[in-house]
């Protein structure tokens, strides 16, 4: 049923909303004069037998409404009420309820609805301290009060049928026509300043307390929100939330009142989705918890389509009662479900902000509702608090202890809570002032701060943390049941019982890894060191929520008081979880020790040594260096500020053709990045991320610039690798390793600064893989040192830059440091020319004759060696940010498919349901998890101490693949469009294919590779002169020592069962190509490095399992689903082609699954 159909005959006439009033009786009185005959109430009916198939839907006009009221005000008239006395009212949401509380209205009665939720106890307990005059019970709730409870009160209960049914004379007729006259009566007797309402609020400290409200403050409340609900007079509000809070009576009653939309109660929360179904809302108001749950539920897929689930009309849902998860705000919009909050409290009438789908942002409240005041605390013991000024404020407050004598409200509300005013007006809070947990070291933290960051992990469905007094927080955490299912799945792990599942050391470690990536921007005293899976949630009924499911720490923390005692233990119980909290100040922590003279790769082919696989995992799921995180922040705002001007590139130096006819053509084509965005860029200190600090640099290790890479390269690939090339193999890291104190001090600080960014020139037009054939002389003349040579191929080579150049200088490799001119010059020219890639990069020629160089640039390489030494080393940290640049490449080729495969139709559909498209989407995103693995991985080994040789060779070769391999890909999705002049892979397609190239070709890369592998077998230090005995014996010892190797301790450490299985196959292949080598080497002795093709295959199946292994653990560290789903396709596929078999449907179904939600 379409949601209108109910207002089928109403249209715009007459549909305005009720103006301004002193009184809600005054809005109600209006409403019923202005659409009488429109639907003011619905309800679904439940079949009365199993022979109806479809419930009923039941509705009550405006002026049945009006009359049902009327007729309970003068019930609760005629038990002996009078104005201003004080009725308590009991009864479940329901449309007798919103009578009930009209009918108070009408009588001039204080209305003091109890939670129906509470404990019968707690009811009694209400009664006794508010010693009402009267009590009303409506509906079919239970009904707790003895007869001594009762003794001397008015009771008042509702019609079996309902007032609504009783007054409506058969369900169907006019209302009687002294209706008017009695609502006209009534509205001019009402006092519109009096107490006309308390709302009961216990908050989150568990005492009671009863917030008193006149007819005025909530008319004025009410106005000022639905001025900002954009509510349509025809629209359909879902009214589950019980109107005993005043969120749900403001918000939905009373705006329905001023709007003339519909009120579709729902009385049993169970059958909200049911009754969705039955009457779309096209408005939802609910509290945090109900739209988690509705998101838990569309995650898990037992809701299918979100929008459909509550109906398919929903244009606004409104949260307020406590933050919402950004998460979930977030996929709500994803799916078409716009989800927006509100900020109130019970003393401000309640709403202070409120936001709507036109204004809307993720983390903010929206702004305050016209006539509300918001200003910061700026006292030193309540600095930060907000501070409220409204005219809906309270009349004053009933506390528990003091009866009926109210404790007054000041005109400025302290509401405790801690907030930011952003430049557009809205507000965000952001803690509670009064609530932080002193820990026994002295440090002070605000556990809320801390829940939100843990909440927006999918598997926390409720997060409590607690650990006053206490060395470390601890966080008390109830799972989403679904997600903890899955994981149990994916984890291999054999439960039978939820206490066995929750205190699973599996299930237990795979949380931990999720906690410490969501918590990893928190200052490190408020991180989490210990979690409690806990096996039930925490509930109003035990008292450790409120009505509105706010949590109760101290109430809870009594509750587990055992627990968290025990938690807090070093080492804890095998029950709970202990977060691993990274440095935040170094990014890599690895050591030197940590890596062997034959760096990772090669003792993990011969020896079965770890491979430092796990190592540079774990670094890698670290957050950044915080210098580094905020280096990077400010260059992102830098970049768009830059975008948004238009000066991020050069405007192009051809002409722009032809527009292509369509109506989505490609943008122009773009021109080199800028100087001005170098120069913008240098400001924010990213240029010297490199750079140690003492030079003014960030110190960045090996990893975290590799990262950095990354991230720049998804957005700006341009500046992401001219920052690859000045801090790999420009200056920066061959001045840092080889520099004299003299030269590094004159040097670092301008490379730091980016004036000048550095390159460097090897390449020569005969002289590529083959440096050896370098041509270009440093030579000696008159007392001065004269460069003479050309060099080509020069990525980001213009005026001005510093040049770390390869020459011949006595005979010998030699690197000297050249700074070129700001134009060409006698002995210097700059040589362009045509190239098919890097159309946004400078790349020339340098061209030098005669070009006079400082001995005092010169670097002087290690003893023993010449300048290759200081090449090699700098081209490892090239190969590693290669790398890295390619997994950000990756991300920008998915990014830019997945968009065009979601808009593009062929016979009636996106091209991104047909599983062809899917396949190509799906090896994109499982080759960004690889090159992210291969980047880390050798940029750990590297910050290990270790050449990094083998290590970066195979990242660049598996990256460069995959590259050119992902750029295929997307060219089948976008089809003949790519070829567009100004279609960004169009534009960039060369680029991708050169990879394979720069560095060093990548077939080449892999007979080196293969060459490095061979020098390290074991029995290589043992000369072929050696006594055959001696050789057979060495032998012999090595296959005795590997046999039955194929599997490593870290390796099952691995959570995830389908990576640990990965990873064990990975292991044993690599044990087997160990043996491949060793006898391809004794079959073929010297002669091998003629068998190109064989070693080729040979190197190319090590680099398959390796990259399987480096998968394995990044993806299992980084914890993630998404990661992990795409390193499982990964492992699939490198797995195939390692062994030499055809994926199967079983691979085939993984990747198009990937490939439907290939998100990264």
């Amino acid at each position: 049923m379409n949601s209108h159909t109910i207002l089928a005959n109403e249209r715009d006439a007459g549909m305005a909303p009720v103006g301004d009033a002193a009184t809600l009786i005054e809005l109600f009185l209006g409403r019923v004069a202005q659409t009488p005959d429109r639907a003011a109430l619905c309800v679904v009916e439940t079949p009365a037998s199993a022979a109806a198939k479809t419930a009923s839907l039941r509705s009550w006009t405006w002026a049945e409404l009006a009359a049902a009221a009327v007729r309970a005000a003068r019930d609760l008239e005629a038990a002996g009420l009078r104005r201003g006395n004080r009725v308590v009212h009991l009864g479940p949401h329901s449309v007798d309820w919103i009578v009930a509380d009209l009918a108070c209205l009408l009588a001039g009665l204080v209305h003091v609805p109890l939670h129906a939720d509470a404990a019968a106890r707690e009811h009694r307990t209400q009664l006794a301290w508010l010693d009402p005059r009267g009590v009303i019970f409506s509906g079919r709730g239970s009904r707790p009060f003895t007869a001594s409870d009762l003794a001397g009160r008015s009771v008042v209960v509702g019609p079996a049928e309902g007032w609504l049914t009783a007054a409506t004379d058969g369900g169907g007729q006019r209302v009687a026509t002294d209706l008017a006259a009695d609502l006209a009566e009534r509205a001019t007797a009402a006092d519109p300043d009096a107490c006309c309402t308390i709302v009961l609020s216990s908050g989150t400290t568990g005492t009671p307390q009863g917030v008193m409200h006149s007819q005025r403050a909530l008319a004025r409340n009410a106005l000022a929100a639905a001025a900002v609900f954009l509510d349509d007079p025809r629209d359909v509000r879902l009214s589950w939330l019980p109107a005993s809070h005043a969120l749900a009576r403001v918000g939905d009653l009373y705006t329905a009142v001023i709007r003339g939309g519909c009120l579709h109660v729902v009385s049993d929360r169970r059958q909200i989705l049911e009754a969705c179904r039955a009457l779309p809302p096209t408005v939802i108001l609910g509290v945090p918890a109900f739209f988690e749950r509705l998101e838990g539920a569309a995650r898990s897929g037992r809701i299918a389509d979100l929008a459909k689930a509550v109906g398919g009309e929903v244009r606004l849902c409104i949260s307020g009662g406590s933050p919402l998860r950004r998460r979930t705000a977030e996929f709500f919009a994803a799916h078409g479900v716009p989800l927006v909050e509100g900020y109130g409290l019970a003393e401000a009438g309640p709403v202070v902000t409120l936001s709507n789908p036109r204004i809307a942002r993720t983390g903010a409240v929206g702004p305050p509702l016209q006539g509300v005041e918001v200003r910061i605390d700026e006292r030193p013991e309540t600095r930060g608090q907000l501070l409220v000024k409204t005219p809906s404020r309270a009349l004053g407050i009933l506390e528990q202890a003091n009866g009926h004598t109210a404790v007054g409200v000041p005109e400025w509300l302290e509401t405790g809570d801690l907030a930011t005013i952003e430049a557009d007006g809205q507000l965000a809070i952001t803690g509670r002032l009064k609530e932080v947990l002193p820990l026994s070291s002295g440090v002070k933290i605000p556990p809320a701060a801390v829940e939100r960051a843990l909440a927006e992990e999918e598997v926390v469905a409720q997060v409590c943390v607690v650990g006053a007094g206490l060395p470390w927080p601890v966080a008390l955490i109830v799972p989403e049941p679904a997600v903890i299912r899955r994981a149990i799945g994916r984890l291999g792990l054999r439960v039978f019982s939820r206490k066995g599942a929750v205190r699973h050391p599996r299930l237990l470690a795979w949380l931990a890894r999720r906690i410490a990536r969501r918590q990893r921007h928190l200052p490190r005293a408020w991180q989490v060191r210990r979690i409690i899976l806990v096996g039930r949630p925490f509930d109003a009924a035990r008292g450790e929520a409120t009505e509105s499911l706010k949590l109760r720490r101290q109430v809870i923390a009594e509750h587990f008081g055992p627990e968290i005692v025990a938690a807090a233990a070093d080492p804890p119980p095998a029950w709970c979880g202990l977060v691993a909290v990274g440095p935040q100040s170094a990014g890599g922590g690895l050591t030197a020790s940590t890596a062997t003279a034959h760096g990772w790769l090669i003792p993990a082919v011969w020896g079965g040594e770890s491979g430092g696989f796990a190592q540079a995992a774990a670094a890698a799921a670290r957050p950044l260096a915080s210098v580094v995180e905020a280096v990077l922040e400010m260059a992102g705002d830098e970049i768009a500020r830059l975008r948004e001007s238009g000066t991020l590139t050069d405007h192009p130096t051809q002409p722009a053709g032809p527009a292509p006819p369509l109506a989505d053509a490609p943008s122009p084509a773009r021109g080199l990045f800028s100087a001005a965005a170098e120069a913008s860029l240098a400001a924010t200190g990213l240029w010297g991320l490199a750079v140690p600090e003492a030079f003014g640099g960030s110190g960045a290790t090996m990893l975290d610039l590799a990262r950095s890479i990354t991230r720049l390269a998804a957005d700006v690939p341009p500046a992401a690798g001219m920052l690859a090339v000045h801090s790999s193999i420009g200056a920066v890291p061959a001045v840092v390793a080889f520099g004299t104190e003299s030269q590094r001090g004159r040097l670092l600080p301008p490379l730091a600064a980016g004036r000048p960014l550095s390159i460097f020139a090897a390449t020569e037009a005969d002289a590529g893989c083959d440096l050896g054939r370098v041509a270009s002389m440093l030579e000696r003349r008159d007392g001065r040192l004269l460069l003479t040579g050309t060099k080509m191929f020069i990525t980001g080579a213009t005026y001005g830059r510093l040049v770390k150049l390869l020459a011949i200088l006595d005979g010998k490799p030699a690197i000297a440091i050249v700074q070129l001119p700001d134009a060409d010059t006698a002995s210097f020219r700059l040589r362009h020319y045509s190239l098919h890639p890097l159309k946004h990069t400078h790349n020339a020629a340098l061209e030098f004759s005669g070009f006079e160089v400082d001995e005092a640039d010169l670097l002087v390489p290690p003893d023993g060696c010449d300048g290759m030494a200081i090449v090699w080393h700098g081209l490892n940290r090239g190969r590693t940010t290669l790398a890295a640049q390619a997994a950000g490449t990756l991300r920008l080729l998915l990014r830019q498919a997945a968009a065009y495969a979601s808009r593009r139709e062929t016979w009636g559909r996106p091209i991104a349901t047909r599983q062809l498209v899917q396949g190509r989407l799906g090896r994109i995103a499982a080759s960004i998890v690889a090159c992210d693995a291969v980047s880390s991985w050798a940029a750990a080994a590297i910050d290990a101490g270790g050449g990094g040789e083998w290590e970066a060779i195979t990242a660049k070769v598996v990256a460069s693949g995959c590259v050119r391999e992902a750029a295929v890909d997307a060219l089948g999705v976008h089809g003949g469009r790519a070829f567009l002049v100004g279609h960004p892979l169009g534009d960039s397609f060369h680029d991708h294919l050169a990879v394979g190239v720069y560095e060093g070709e990548s077939d080449l890369l892999g007979l080196a590779l293969f060459r490095g592998i061979a020098k390290g077998h074991p029995l290589a230090g043992i000369g072929r002169d050696a006594a055959v005995f001696t050789r057979v014996g060495a032998w012999l010892a090595w296959r005795a020592a590997a046999w039955g190797r194929g599997s490593h301790s870290e390796d099952a450490a691995i959570l995830d069962r389908r990576l640990r299985g990965h990873a064990r196959l990975a292991r044993r292949g690599l044990a087997s190509m160990a043996l491949d080598i060793d006898r391809s080497i004794r079959r073929h002795g010297r002669s091998l490095a003629d068998q190109q093709l064989v070693i080729g295959e040979l190197s190319s199946r090590v680099r398959e399992f390796t990259s399987v292994l480096a998968v394995c653990h990044h993806a299992d560290a980084e914890g993630r689903d998404a990661t992990v789903e795409a390193g499982d396709v990964w492992c699939r596929l490198a797995l195939s082609r390692a062994i030499g078999r055809r994926p199967s449907a079983a691979d085939l179904a993984a990747v198009a699954a990937l490939g439907r939600n290939p998100a990264l």
